[in-house]
């Protein structure tokens, strides 16, 4: 989590799946704009090493006035989520408006 009061609030989920403790985060910080590892990456004894779809939704629904930003998409070879896909499923879901997907090289300001 990054606070100061001279800038909009960032968390940076890393690599991590939906669970209690990012809900903790966010309902503690009230984050502006949150990052999270999206490529839904898997190793087949463990499952699922970073968020899918759905834990991208649930971020969304815990903090619906924050900015998803979805990366580490189709960058490393166990992924299972590509980016249309995930753009395709938060236009499903009806929160297309409140995630951003990058492409490689590309960049926000806010």
């Amino acid at each position: 989590m990054f606070k100061h009061r001279s800038v909009k609030v960032l968390y940076v989920a890393g690599d991590t799946v939906w669970y209690k403790g990012v809900q903790e985060e966010l309902d503690t910080h009230i984050p502006d704009i949150i990052i999270v590892n999206g490529g839904d990456n898997q190793f087949i004894e463990y499952g699922s090493l970073i968020m899918g779809k759905e834990d991208v939704y649930e971020v969304h629904k815990a903090a619906p006035n924050a900015k998803v930003i979805s990366v580490h998409m189709e960058a490393v070879n166990h992924w299972t989520l590509s980016r249309e896909e995930l753009k395709n499923f938060s236009k499903e879901k009806e929160f297309s408006s409140n995630i951003l997907v990058p492409e490689d090289g590309e960049s926000y300001s806010f």
